[in-house]
Protein backbone atom coordinates (compact mmCIF):
# COMPACT_ATOMS: atom_id res chain seq x y z
CA UNK A 1 0.00 0.00 0.00
CA UNK A 2 1.43 3.34 -0.98
CA UNK A 3 -0.01 6.49 0.56
CA UNK A 4 -0.20 9.71 -1.40
CA UNK A 5 1.63 12.43 0.56
CA UNK A 6 0.64 16.04 0.81
CA UNK A 7 1.73 17.46 -2.52
CA UNK A 8 2.11 15.23 -5.55
CA UNK A 9 3.64 12.01 -6.70
CA UNK A 10 4.31 10.52 -10.11
CA UNK A 11 3.59 6.83 -10.66
CA UNK A 12 4.36 4.83 -13.81
CA UNK A 13 1.37 2.84 -15.07
CA UNK A 14 1.59 -0.61 -16.66
CA UNK A 15 0.48 0.80 -20.01
CA UNK A 16 3.09 3.50 -20.11
CA UNK A 17 1.02 6.51 -19.05
CA UNK A 18 2.18 8.61 -16.13
CA UNK A 19 -0.16 9.39 -13.25
CA UNK A 20 0.35 12.73 -11.58
CA UNK A 21 -1.44 12.72 -8.25
CA UNK A 22 -2.31 16.11 -6.77
CA UNK A 23 -3.68 16.42 -3.24
CA UNK A 24 -6.34 19.12 -3.55
CA UNK A 25 -7.37 19.29 0.09
CA UNK A 26 -5.46 18.18 3.14
CA UNK A 27 -7.13 19.21 6.40
CA UNK A 28 -4.54 17.29 8.36
CA UNK A 29 -1.43 19.02 7.08
CA UNK A 30 1.18 16.49 6.06
CA UNK A 31 -0.88 13.44 6.93
CA UNK A 32 -1.07 10.71 4.29
CA UNK A 33 -3.71 11.19 1.64
CA UNK A 34 -5.93 8.59 0.01
CA UNK A 35 -4.43 5.14 -0.03
CA UNK A 36 -3.67 4.22 -3.61
CA UNK A 37 -2.42 0.75 -4.31
CA UNK A 38 -1.31 -1.13 -7.40
CA UNK A 39 -2.70 -4.64 -7.12
CA UNK A 40 -4.22 -7.46 -9.08
CA UNK A 41 -7.65 -6.24 -10.09
CA UNK A 42 -10.42 -7.19 -12.46
CA UNK A 43 -9.52 -10.46 -14.10
CA UNK A 44 -6.05 -10.83 -12.73
CA UNK A 45 -4.63 -7.81 -14.56
CA UNK A 46 -2.39 -5.34 -12.83
CA UNK A 47 -4.44 -2.21 -12.29
CA UNK A 48 -4.47 0.84 -10.09
CA UNK A 49 -7.49 0.93 -7.82
CA UNK A 50 -9.03 4.20 -6.75
CA UNK A 51 -11.85 4.70 -4.28
CA UNK A 52 -15.18 5.64 -5.93
CA UNK A 53 -16.77 8.94 -5.07
CA UNK A 54 -19.84 7.62 -3.30
CA UNK A 55 -19.23 4.41 -1.41
CA UNK A 56 -22.20 3.03 0.50
CA UNK A 57 -22.14 -0.08 2.65
CA UNK A 58 -25.53 -0.90 1.11
CA UNK A 59 -23.75 -1.79 -2.10
CA UNK A 60 -21.02 -3.75 -0.42
CA UNK A 61 -21.78 -6.88 -2.39
CA UNK A 62 -21.84 -5.07 -5.70
CA UNK A 63 -18.76 -5.29 -7.90
CA UNK A 64 -19.60 -1.90 -9.37
CA UNK A 65 -18.59 -0.22 -6.11
CA UNK A 66 -14.89 -0.49 -7.02
CA UNK A 67 -13.49 0.80 -10.29
CA UNK A 68 -10.00 0.10 -11.66
CA UNK A 69 -8.47 3.31 -12.99
CA UNK A 70 -6.68 1.39 -15.72
CA UNK A 71 -9.17 -1.33 -16.46
CA UNK A 72 -8.30 -3.07 -19.70
CA UNK A 73 -5.17 -4.65 -21.03
CA UNK A 74 -3.36 -2.73 -23.75
CA UNK A 75 -5.50 0.36 -23.26
CA UNK A 76 -4.19 3.85 -22.77
CA UNK A 77 -5.66 5.33 -19.60
CA UNK A 78 -8.38 7.92 -19.86
CA UNK A 79 -7.22 11.50 -20.05
CA UNK A 80 -8.84 12.66 -16.83
CA UNK A 81 -10.36 11.21 -13.70
CA UNK A 82 -11.64 12.88 -10.55
CA UNK A 83 -12.37 10.98 -7.37
CA UNK A 84 -13.79 12.01 -4.03
CA UNK A 85 -12.79 9.63 -1.27
CA UNK A 86 -15.68 9.28 1.23
CA UNK A 87 -15.68 11.61 4.23
CA UNK A 88 -15.58 8.64 6.54
CA UNK A 89 -12.88 6.05 6.06
CA UNK A 90 -14.51 3.15 4.26
CA UNK A 91 -15.01 0.04 6.31
CA UNK A 92 -13.48 -3.15 4.96
CA UNK A 93 -16.06 -5.54 6.37
CA UNK A 94 -17.87 -5.88 3.06
CA UNK A 95 -18.02 -9.15 1.19
CA UNK A 96 -15.15 -9.77 -1.19
CA UNK A 97 -15.99 -9.37 -4.87
CA UNK A 98 -15.00 -12.45 -6.94
CA UNK A 99 -13.84 -10.16 -9.72
CA UNK A 100 -11.05 -8.83 -7.51
CA UNK A 101 -8.33 -10.92 -5.95
CA UNK A 102 -8.31 -9.16 -2.59
CA UNK A 103 -10.31 -6.52 -0.69
CA UNK A 104 -9.67 -2.97 -1.86
CA UNK A 105 -8.41 -0.62 0.82
CA UNK A 106 -9.26 3.05 0.86
CA UNK A 107 -7.73 5.76 2.99
CA UNK A 108 -8.26 9.16 4.54
CA UNK A 109 -11.00 11.72 3.73
CA UNK A 110 -9.17 13.64 1.04
CA UNK A 111 -10.17 14.88 -2.38
CA UNK A 112 -7.68 13.56 -4.93
CA UNK A 113 -7.47 14.62 -8.56
CA UNK A 114 -5.84 12.31 -11.08
CA UNK A 115 -4.32 13.63 -14.29
CA UNK A 116 -2.90 11.23 -16.85
CA UNK A 117 -0.07 12.55 -18.99
CA UNK A 118 0.02 10.15 -21.89
CA UNK A 119 3.01 9.14 -23.90
CA UNK A 120 3.19 6.41 -26.47
CA UNK A 121 5.33 3.43 -25.45
CA UNK A 122 6.81 1.12 -28.03
CA UNK A 123 5.31 -1.91 -26.33
CA UNK A 124 2.14 -2.72 -24.52
CA UNK A 125 2.36 -4.07 -20.97
CA UNK A 126 3.05 -7.61 -22.22
CA UNK A 127 5.94 -6.63 -24.47
CA UNK A 128 4.07 -6.79 -27.78
CA UNK A 129 5.25 -4.04 -30.16
CA UNK A 130 2.76 -1.44 -31.28
CA UNK A 131 2.70 1.11 -34.10
CA UNK A 132 5.40 3.23 -32.44
CA UNK A 133 7.82 0.35 -32.58
CA UNK A 134 6.88 -0.55 -36.13
CA UNK A 135 7.48 3.01 -37.30
CA UNK A 136 10.85 2.98 -35.56
CA UNK A 137 11.95 -0.43 -36.80
CA UNK A 138 10.98 0.47 -40.36
CA UNK A 139 13.31 3.49 -40.30
CA UNK A 140 16.63 2.35 -41.84
CA UNK A 141 18.44 5.23 -40.12
CA UNK A 142 17.83 3.72 -36.68
CA UNK A 143 19.03 0.49 -35.15
CA UNK A 144 15.95 -0.74 -33.25
CA UNK A 145 18.05 -2.86 -30.90
CA UNK A 146 20.48 -0.21 -29.74
CA UNK A 147 18.86 3.18 -30.40
CA UNK A 148 18.63 5.17 -27.16
CA UNK A 149 15.35 6.60 -28.41
CA UNK A 150 13.88 3.13 -28.71
CA UNK A 151 15.13 2.22 -25.23
CA UNK A 152 13.26 5.25 -23.89
CA UNK A 153 10.13 4.24 -25.78
CA UNK A 154 10.45 0.79 -24.29
CA UNK A 155 10.05 2.41 -20.88
CA UNK A 156 13.61 1.47 -19.99
CA UNK A 157 12.91 -2.25 -19.81
CA UNK A 158 16.39 -3.71 -19.44
CA UNK A 159 17.75 -6.28 -21.88
CA UNK A 160 14.59 -6.64 -23.94
CA UNK A 161 16.03 -7.70 -27.24
CA UNK A 162 13.99 -8.82 -30.23
CA UNK A 163 15.55 -11.57 -32.31
CA UNK A 164 15.82 -11.14 -36.09
CA UNK A 165 12.89 -13.55 -36.39
CA UNK A 166 10.78 -11.31 -34.16
CA UNK A 167 11.82 -8.25 -36.13
CA UNK A 168 10.72 -9.99 -39.33
CA UNK A 169 7.36 -10.72 -37.68
CA UNK A 170 7.00 -7.06 -36.74
CA UNK A 171 7.77 -5.95 -40.32
CA UNK A 172 5.55 -8.71 -41.76
CA UNK A 173 8.61 -9.73 -43.79
CA UNK A 174 7.56 -13.24 -44.78
CA UNK A 175 10.64 -14.16 -46.91
CA UNK A 176 13.04 -13.18 -44.12
CA UNK A 177 10.88 -14.88 -41.52
CA UNK A 178 10.82 -18.23 -43.32
CA UNK A 179 14.61 -18.19 -43.62
CA UNK A 180 15.03 -17.50 -39.90
CA UNK A 181 12.50 -20.01 -38.57
CA UNK A 182 14.84 -23.05 -38.59
CA UNK A 183 17.41 -21.29 -36.38
CA UNK A 184 15.31 -19.02 -34.16
CA UNK A 185 11.82 -20.49 -33.76
CA UNK A 186 10.99 -20.95 -30.09
CA UNK A 187 13.17 -18.13 -28.77
CA UNK A 188 11.54 -15.65 -26.39
CA UNK A 189 12.26 -12.32 -24.77
CA UNK A 190 12.43 -12.18 -20.97
CA UNK A 191 8.66 -12.10 -20.42
CA UNK A 192 8.09 -15.12 -22.65
CA UNK A 193 6.83 -13.35 -25.79
CA UNK A 194 7.50 -15.24 -29.02
CA UNK A 195 7.57 -14.30 -32.69
CA UNK A 196 4.19 -16.04 -33.14
CA UNK A 197 2.63 -13.90 -30.41
CA UNK A 198 3.95 -10.78 -32.07
CA UNK A 199 2.61 -11.79 -35.48
CA UNK A 200 -0.75 -12.78 -33.95
CA UNK A 201 -1.09 -9.47 -32.16
CA UNK A 202 -0.24 -7.50 -35.29
CA UNK A 203 -2.54 -9.57 -37.51
CA UNK A 204 0.19 -10.80 -39.86
CA UNK A 205 -1.59 -13.93 -41.02
CA UNK A 206 1.08 -15.24 -43.40
CA UNK A 207 3.71 -15.05 -40.68
CA UNK A 208 1.33 -16.66 -38.20
CA UNK A 209 0.74 -19.61 -40.52
CA UNK A 210 4.48 -20.15 -40.93
CA UNK A 211 5.16 -19.97 -37.17
CA UNK A 212 2.30 -22.15 -35.91
CA UNK A 213 4.10 -25.49 -36.40
CA UNK A 214 7.07 -24.26 -34.35
CA UNK A 215 5.61 -22.02 -31.64
CA UNK A 216 1.92 -22.84 -31.13
CA UNK A 217 1.16 -23.64 -27.51
CA UNK A 218 3.94 -21.54 -26.02
CA UNK A 219 3.06 -19.21 -23.16
CA UNK A 220 4.29 -15.93 -21.76
CA UNK A 221 5.43 -15.85 -18.14
CA UNK A 222 1.85 -15.16 -17.01
CA UNK A 223 0.40 -17.86 -19.25
CA UNK A 224 -0.77 -15.58 -22.08
CA UNK A 225 -0.80 -17.29 -25.48
CA UNK A 226 -0.63 -16.19 -29.11
CA UNK A 227 -4.36 -16.87 -29.42
CA UNK A 228 -5.04 -14.52 -26.52
CA UNK A 229 -2.97 -11.81 -28.19
CA UNK A 230 -5.05 -12.22 -31.35
CA UNK A 231 -8.29 -12.06 -29.36
CA UNK A 232 -7.18 -8.94 -27.52
CA UNK A 233 -6.69 -7.18 -30.86
CA UNK A 234 -9.88 -8.58 -32.38
CA UNK A 235 -7.93 -10.34 -35.15
CA UNK A 236 -10.63 -12.83 -36.16
CA UNK A 237 -8.68 -14.35 -39.04
CA UNK A 238 -5.70 -15.09 -36.79
CA UNK A 239 -8.00 -16.53 -34.14
CA UNK A 240 -9.37 -18.96 -36.72
CA UNK A 241 -5.84 -20.09 -37.53
CA UNK A 242 -4.80 -20.65 -33.90
CA UNK A 243 -8.00 -21.98 -32.39
CA UNK A 244 -7.28 -25.68 -32.94
CA UNK A 245 -3.81 -25.36 -31.43
CA UNK A 246 -4.50 -23.15 -28.43
CA UNK A 247 -8.23 -23.01 -27.60
CA UNK A 248 -8.84 -24.06 -24.01
CA UNK A 249 -5.49 -22.81 -22.74
CA UNK A 250 -5.69 -20.37 -19.86
CA UNK A 251 -3.51 -17.76 -18.21
CA UNK A 252 -2.00 -18.54 -14.83
CA UNK A 253 -4.99 -16.85 -13.16
CA UNK A 254 -7.38 -19.07 -15.12
CA UNK A 255 -8.49 -16.39 -17.58
CA UNK A 256 -9.44 -17.79 -21.01
CA UNK A 257 -9.79 -16.41 -24.53
CA UNK A 258 -13.58 -16.56 -24.24
CA UNK A 259 -13.37 -14.39 -21.14
CA UNK A 260 -11.32 -11.87 -23.08
CA UNK A 261 -14.08 -11.83 -25.71
CA UNK A 262 -16.55 -11.13 -22.93
CA UNK A 263 -14.41 -8.35 -21.52
CA UNK A 264 -14.09 -6.57 -24.87
CA UNK A 265 -17.42 -7.69 -26.37
CA UNK A 266 -16.15 -9.58 -29.42
CA UNK A 267 -19.23 -11.70 -30.26
CA UNK A 268 -17.93 -12.99 -33.60
CA UNK A 269 -14.75 -14.33 -32.01
CA UNK A 270 -16.76 -15.64 -29.07
CA UNK A 271 -18.82 -17.74 -31.49
CA UNK A 272 -15.62 -19.45 -32.62
CA UNK A 273 -14.51 -20.15 -29.05
CA UNK A 274 -17.71 -21.05 -27.23
CA UNK A 275 -17.64 -24.75 -28.12
CA UNK A 276 -14.06 -24.99 -26.80
CA UNK A 277 -14.15 -22.83 -23.68
CA UNK A 278 -17.70 -22.41 -22.35
CA UNK A 279 -17.82 -23.40 -18.69
CA UNK A 280 -14.19 -22.62 -17.88
CA UNK A 281 -13.55 -20.70 -14.66
CA UNK A 282 -10.75 -18.54 -13.28
CA UNK A 283 -9.04 -19.38 -10.01
CA UNK A 284 -11.77 -17.37 -8.27
CA UNK A 285 -14.52 -19.26 -10.06
CA UNK A 286 -15.42 -16.43 -12.43
CA UNK A 287 -16.95 -17.45 -15.78
CA UNK A 288 -17.07 -15.72 -19.15
CA UNK A 289 -20.77 -15.01 -18.57
CA UNK A 290 -19.95 -13.19 -15.34
CA UNK A 291 -17.29 -11.19 -17.15
CA UNK A 292 -19.79 -10.26 -19.87
CA UNK A 293 -22.31 -9.16 -17.24
CA UNK A 294 -19.72 -7.08 -15.41
CA UNK A 295 -18.34 -5.42 -18.56
CA UNK A 296 -21.74 -4.80 -20.21
CA UNK A 297 -20.85 -7.04 -23.15
CA UNK A 298 -24.48 -7.74 -24.01
CA UNK A 299 -23.83 -9.52 -27.32
CA UNK A 300 -21.45 -12.02 -25.76
CA UNK A 301 -23.74 -12.33 -22.73
CA UNK A 302 -26.63 -13.42 -24.95
CA UNK A 303 -24.38 -15.98 -26.61
CA UNK A 304 -23.32 -17.54 -23.29
CA UNK A 305 -26.59 -17.70 -21.34
CA UNK A 306 -27.46 -21.23 -22.44
CA UNK A 307 -23.94 -22.45 -21.69
CA UNK A 308 -23.09 -20.81 -18.37
CA UNK A 309 -26.24 -19.56 -16.63
CA UNK A 310 -26.42 -20.99 -13.13
CA UNK A 311 -22.66 -21.27 -12.58
CA UNK A 312 -21.32 -19.65 -9.43
CA UNK A 313 -18.00 -18.16 -8.39
CA UNK A 314 -16.12 -19.55 -5.41
CA UNK A 315 -17.92 -17.18 -3.04
CA UNK A 316 -21.34 -17.81 -4.59
CA UNK A 317 -21.44 -14.79 -6.90
CA UNK A 318 -23.52 -15.14 -10.07
CA UNK A 319 -23.89 -13.26 -13.33
CA UNK A 320 -27.36 -12.15 -12.20
CA UNK A 321 -25.88 -10.38 -9.19
CA UNK A 322 -23.77 -8.17 -11.44
CA UNK A 323 -26.78 -7.37 -13.63
CA UNK A 324 -29.10 -6.56 -10.71
CA UNK A 325 -26.44 -4.34 -9.17
CA UNK A 326 -26.31 -2.45 -12.48
CA UNK A 327 -30.13 -2.35 -12.78
CA UNK A 328 -29.99 -3.99 -16.22
CA UNK A 329 -33.57 -5.22 -16.13
CA UNK A 330 -33.81 -6.52 -19.70
CA UNK A 331 -30.71 -8.66 -19.31
CA UNK A 332 -31.85 -9.83 -15.88
CA UNK A 333 -35.11 -11.07 -17.41
CA UNK A 334 -33.12 -13.41 -19.66
CA UNK A 335 -31.35 -15.18 -16.81
CA UNK A 336 -33.39 -14.71 -13.62
CA UNK A 337 -35.30 -17.99 -13.91
CA UNK A 338 -32.00 -19.90 -14.12
CA UNK A 339 -30.35 -18.22 -11.13
CA UNK A 340 -33.14 -17.28 -8.72
CA UNK A 341 -32.58 -18.67 -5.24
CA UNK A 342 -28.78 -18.39 -5.29
CA UNK A 343 -27.02 -16.59 -2.45
CA UNK A 344 -23.42 -15.62 -1.84
CA UNK A 345 -21.54 -17.26 1.00
CA UNK A 346 -22.49 -14.35 3.25
CA UNK A 347 -26.17 -14.74 2.31
CA UNK A 348 -26.44 -11.80 -0.09
CA UNK A 349 -29.09 -12.33 -2.79
CA UNK A 350 -30.31 -10.64 -5.95
CA UNK A 351 -33.54 -9.71 -4.13
CA UNK A 352 -31.58 -7.89 -1.45
CA UNK A 353 -29.56 -6.09 -4.10
CA UNK A 354 -32.74 -5.03 -5.92
CA UNK A 355 -34.26 -3.69 -2.68
CA UNK A 356 -31.05 -1.85 -1.83
CA UNK A 357 -31.27 -0.21 -5.27
CA UNK A 358 -35.00 0.58 -5.02
CA UNK A 359 -35.42 -1.57 -8.14
CA UNK A 360 -38.98 -2.92 -8.10
CA UNK A 361 -38.73 -4.57 -11.52
CA UNK A 362 -35.73 -6.70 -10.62
CA UNK A 363 -37.18 -7.45 -7.19
CA UNK A 364 -40.29 -8.99 -8.77
CA UNK A 365 -38.10 -11.40 -10.73
CA UNK A 366 -36.48 -12.73 -7.54
CA UNK A 367 -39.43 -12.90 -5.13
CA UNK A 368 -38.72 -16.60 -4.56
CA UNK A 369 -35.81 -15.37 -2.43
CA UNK A 370 -38.13 -13.71 0.10
CA UNK A 371 -37.29 -15.03 3.55
CA UNK A 372 -33.56 -15.35 2.88
CA UNK A 373 -31.25 -13.54 5.29
CA UNK A 374 -27.56 -12.70 5.40
CA UNK A 375 -25.30 -14.14 8.07
CA UNK A 376 -25.89 -11.01 10.14
CA UNK A 377 -29.64 -11.52 9.83
CA UNK A 378 -30.41 -8.65 7.45
CA UNK A 379 -33.17 -9.26 4.92
CA UNK A 380 -34.50 -7.77 1.70
CA UNK A 381 -37.41 -6.20 3.63
CA UNK A 382 -34.96 -4.39 5.87
CA UNK A 383 -33.30 -2.85 2.81
CA UNK A 384 -36.70 -1.85 1.41
CA UNK A 385 -37.68 -0.34 4.77
CA UNK A 386 -34.42 1.59 5.02
CA UNK A 387 -35.02 2.93 1.52
CA UNK A 388 -38.63 3.87 2.30
CA UNK A 389 -40.03 1.89 -0.63
CA UNK A 390 -43.66 1.14 0.22
CA UNK A 391 -44.24 -1.10 -2.81
CA UNK A 392 -41.33 -3.38 -1.94
CA UNK A 393 -42.37 -3.44 1.71
CA UNK A 394 -45.84 -4.65 0.70
CA UNK A 395 -44.34 -7.36 -1.49
CA UNK A 396 -42.10 -8.68 1.30
CA UNK A 397 -44.14 -8.08 4.43
CA UNK A 398 -45.80 -11.49 4.66
CA UNK A 399 -42.57 -13.47 4.30
CA UNK A 400 -40.18 -11.31 6.31
CA UNK A 401 -42.03 -8.98 8.70
CA UNK A 402 -41.10 -10.96 11.83
CA UNK A 403 -37.43 -11.53 11.00
CA UNK A 404 -34.74 -9.71 13.00
CA UNK A 405 -30.97 -9.33 12.71
CA UNK A 406 -28.50 -10.95 15.08
CA UNK A 407 -28.49 -7.63 16.91
CA UNK A 408 -32.26 -7.86 17.34
CA UNK A 409 -33.23 -5.13 14.87
CA UNK A 410 -36.39 -5.50 12.78
CA UNK A 411 -37.43 -3.98 9.47
CA UNK A 412 -39.51 -1.47 11.46
CA UNK A 413 -36.34 -0.36 13.27
CA UNK A 414 -34.61 0.23 9.94
CA UNK A 415 -37.58 2.23 8.67
CA UNK A 416 -37.71 4.45 11.76
CA UNK A 417 -33.95 5.02 11.80
CA UNK A 418 -34.13 6.29 8.22
CA UNK A 419 -37.16 8.53 8.70
CA UNK A 420 -39.80 6.20 7.29
CA UNK A 421 -41.92 5.58 10.36
CA UNK A 422 -45.05 5.97 8.24
CA UNK A 423 -44.31 2.53 6.74
CA UNK A 424 -44.73 0.59 10.00
CA UNK A 425 -48.26 -0.54 9.12
CA UNK A 426 -47.13 -1.68 5.68
CA UNK A 427 -44.09 -3.51 7.00
CA UNK A 428 -45.81 -5.40 9.83
CA UNK A 429 -49.58 -4.92 10.21
CA UNK A 430 -49.72 -7.08 13.34
CA UNK A 431 -46.99 -5.16 15.08
CA UNK A 432 -48.61 -1.90 14.03
CA UNK A 433 -51.94 -3.03 15.57
CA UNK A 434 -50.16 -4.04 18.77
CA UNK A 435 -48.42 -0.69 18.97
CA UNK A 436 -51.70 1.15 18.40
CA UNK A 437 -53.43 -0.89 21.10
CA UNK A 438 -50.61 -0.22 23.53
CA UNK A 439 -50.73 3.48 22.74
CA UNK A 440 -54.48 3.63 23.36
CA UNK A 441 -54.04 1.77 26.63
CA UNK A 442 -51.57 4.34 27.84
CA UNK A 443 -53.91 7.17 26.91
CA UNK A 444 -56.90 5.58 28.69
CA UNK A 445 -54.74 4.96 31.75
CA UNK A 446 -54.01 8.62 31.96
Amino acid sequence: MQAIPNGQQVIQTPTGGTIKTILLSSPGGNQPGASYAPQQGGMGQQTYIQAPGDYQSVGAAQPTMAYPVVRGQNEAPASYYTSQVPAQTVRQSYAQDPLYSEPISYGQPYCVQQEFFQHEPAYNERGIPNETFRRTISNPQKDPLFSLEVVDLMNQVDERRFTPLMQAAVRNDYPALTKLIPKEAGLTIENGVTALMIAASLGHTQCVKALIPKEAGMRQNDGTTALMEAVLKGNTSVVSMLIKSEAGMRRDDGFSCLMLCAQYNYPEIAKLLVSYEAGLKTDLGVTALMVAAEYDADDVFDLLIKKEAGLRANNGWTASMSLVAKRKVEQVKKIASKEVGYAKDDGWTCLMSACANNDEQCAKLFMKEAGFSKKDGTTALMWAAARGNETLCKMLSKAECDLVTLAGKSAIDFAEENGHGDLIKTINPREYARMQKKSKGKKSGK
